[in-house]
């Protein structure tokens, strides 16, 4: 673990999500201030995590806080680790790692997001005290590992549903993850109907596709995106066996979700640490468990390759 980190060691995953939630409405405070753009955070964080004067949604940082743990856990655990963000979108979880000691490199297709992520270090900078171990290129992911090999971790949150083709990402996560080294995939999870309906409204049809998100500055041709391609708890571990993954641990998330509940209920922190323990008992049940909403599945790296 990095001494330098804004985040300690000892503090518990919930408590740093919701630390890291105040921060994110103090920074939307500052961008307004500053006149800066924060309709990107606007979207994605109100009324998500806060509502727009800053009441926090408990039950929504809970579910985000059991969506970190593996990472953050992984990092304290290994000294500065050196860590991909792929698909790393406005950066919050690229941020949120270099703050907890990590050394981060957070990649996307699109221009305007590593643009606007790139906008943000100087306001966590100033938080820290410190300049974050932090960059933020416009790249292919599949591109990029090939590369540029010798990560200690891979973060995936949200967008393995995006990378195309998902088969060709993964042998290339293989090969640029140090031995040892971990893969962490965070996304829906194809069996929950939820979620499967969600994926549909987003693509306006039952069945996946591929685009063409943009074109880069080397116009290499891994540009094309897949829409909402969902892989569920069981087809994503069996493709990382395939391309030499062992997967370490499923973990899943989302049974009493946002979806259905009041915001009222939301805000409330001793009915969501309630809730959040319902859905932990859940977890523990056989074939309920696999028709969470979202998983993150925690796959290593061995042998000497």
């Amino acid at each position: 673990m990095n001494e330098k980190a804004v985040f300690p060691a000892s503090a518990a995953t919930p408590r740093i999500a919701e630390d890291f939630a105040r921060l994110l409405f103090q920074e939307l405070a500052c961008r307004r201030r500053q006149r800066l753009d924060d309709s990107y955070l606007q979207l994605k964080y109100v009324p998500g995590f806060f509502s727009a004067r800053g009441v926090l949604n408990h039950l929504a940082i809970h579910a985000y806080a059991a969506r970190l743990s593996p990472l953050l856990a992984e990092i304290r655990r290994r000294p500065s680790p050196r860590l991909l963000d792929a698909g790393a979108g406005c950066g919050s979880e690229a941020i949120l790692a270099a703050l907890s000691g990590a050394h981060v490199t957070g990649i996307d297709l699109v221009p305007f997001r590593t643009a606007y992520a790139g906008s943000r270090v100087p306001f966590f900078q100033e938080v820290g005290q410190c300049r974050l171990p932090l960059r933020f290129l416009t790249a292919n992911a599949i591109t990029h590992l090939r590369e540029t090999p010798g990560y200690d971790l891979i973060w995936v949150n949200e967008a393995i549903s995006h990378i195309h083709p998902a088969e060709a990402f993964l042998a290339a996560a293989y090969q640029g993850l140090l031995p040892g080294g971990l893969l962490i995939i965070s996304d829906a999870n194809a069996l929950n109907p939820v979620a499967r309906w969600r994926a549909a409204r987003i693509r306006g049809g039952r069945k996946w596709y591929v685009h063409r998100q943009c074109a880069l500055l080397d116009d290499t041709p891994h540009d094309e995106v897949a829409e909402e391609r969902l892989f569920s708890c069981r087809s994503l571990p069996r493709l990382l066996r395939e391309n030499g993954f062992r997967v370490r641990r499923i973990e899943m998330h989302g049974f009493l979700g946002s979806f259905f509940l009041p915001p009222s209920w939301q805000a409330k922190p001793r009915l969501a640490r309630a809730l959040s323990g319902i859905q932990q008992g859940i977890t523990r049940i056989p074939l309920v468990r696999d028709f969470g909403s979202s998983m993150t599945v925690i796959a290593e790296k061995s042998g000497g390759s």
